[in-house]
């Protein structure tokens, strides 16, 4: 291979992906704040390295810069584009004077830890109102240490690869297995349904999960644990668009059917709201158009997916056992990938085509009702009663 200075997107890509199988394997992601100081770390150790004037340990200290900045960038769901790389490659340019490559380092990874730092509600926005971006600052950094690469006649997807490997070799069983959302059973559980599903957009959509039910765990407590990642969550996705927030319902092994799926989702999204929102009773007007779910004071979408539905359902799970939620905040559905709006009809009717296609349309006197509630909860058959969760 050879040296280009101008990075591609799907080589992020692929550093990102090797960066993710490397700390699954090795215990599991840092909280991102601890990331982010271990960030400071790498760049305080990479000054060092140039100090010493030895290219090999630069090389060294600038790839485990390059690897943690992305395992933070990844809890984050962060994708970067092409656009995002061809703006950091003019911004380096412009940044960088005389080869000062911990300057315009530093420039990047202190960026990106303020914005995590607005991500996890640490930091307020700027007067000026400009929003974290994690993307640009993520690409920032990656577009600077691979122009430093190229000065060091190295390949940086090649040296990215040979450091993800040793560290997977060097780091198994050295830390402690911790939760994280972006790594969340569920989300491996629920897998095989984002591999079958019939939404063309799946594939593709960014999740975050919530904790297991522990064995004997109540409802409530278990609800309670999960309120902090949903919490969370609504906090990020102010700023960084996530797609969803899977949630197993509690004692999600003991539905049998539709109504005690319904009672379920009743019973856990009140107690979220009840959390989230304790001055109000979300529920007396949910019949009406403007109603929508609502906790931590962003309105959600709900989406109940269980084993109970048939295989002509659009709720079918393709053989996942248990009953899920999918939380959606209002923000995602201004992507692309989840449409909603009339402006992308065209795409939602793509999706419903393929869903009715297979012999899973869509309930047709629901997703046609004026109000949002009865979509949370399919009846078992289309054409069946809308049922009316919020009452049992």
């Amino acid at each position: 291979m050879s040296a280009d200075k101008k990075l591609k997107a799907a080589e992020v890509l692929q550093i990102q992906r090797r960066c993710s199988d490397m700390i699954l394997s090795v215990g599991g992601y840092w909280p991102p704040l601890a990331g982010s100081t271990r960030m400071l770390e790498e760049l305080g150790e990479l000054s060092e390295a140039f100090k010493q004037g030895t290219p090999a340990s630069i090389l060294e200290e600038a790839m485990d810069l390059l690897t943690i900045t992305t395992a933070v960038a990844n809890q984050y769901c962060v994708t970067v584009t092409s656009v995002d790389l061809r703006r950091a490659h003019s911004d380096v340019i412009s940044n960088l004077k005389a080869d000062d490559w911990i300057a315009v380092c530093a420039i990047y990874a202190g960026r990106f830890a303020r914005n995590v730092l607005l991500l996890e509600n640490i930091k307020n926005v700027k007067p000026d109102g400009s929003r974290p971006v994690l993307a640009a600052d993520y690409a920032g950094l990656l577009t600077a240490l691979n122009f430093l690469m190229v000065d060091l006649g190295a390949v940086m997807i090649a040296e990215a690869g040979k450091t993800i490997a040793a560290k997977a070799k060097r780091d198994s069983g050295r830390f402690r297995a911790r939760f994280d959302p972006v790594a969340a059973p569920v989300l491996q559980r629920l897998r095989p349904l984002v591999v079958a599903t019939h939404c063309p957009f799946a594939e593709e959509a960014s999740l975050w999960g919530c904790p297991e039910q522990a064995n004997g765990e109540e409802a409530e407590s278990y609800l309670t644990r999960a309120a902090v990642t949903i919490e969370r969550f609504v906090s990020v996705t102010r700023f960084q668009l996530i797609d969803g927030l899977i949630l197993e319902l509690p004692d999600s092994e003991s539905i049998r059917n539709v109504e005690q799926l319904a009672a379920r989702v009743n019973h856990t999204l009140r107690w979220i709201h009840a959390i989230g929102d304790p001055n109000g009773d979300l529920f007396d007007t949910v019949l009406t158009e403007s109603w929508q779910f609502s906790a931590f004071g962003t309105e959600l979408f709900v989406l109940a997916l269980s084993d109970v539905y048939p295989p002509t359902s659009s709720r079918y799970t393709f053989g996942v056992g248990g009953s899920f939620l999918l939380l959606q905040p209002e923000i995602s559905f201004q992507s692309v990938k989840l449409p909603r709006d009339e402006t992308k009809k065209h795409v939602r009717d793509r999706i419903r085509s393929a869903f009715a296609s297979a012999g899973r349309g869509y309930d047709g006197q629901i997703v046609n009702a004026p109000f949002e509630a009865p979509r949370y909860v399919k009846p078992e058959m289309g054409g069946d009663t809308p049922v009316r969760w919020w009452e049992l």
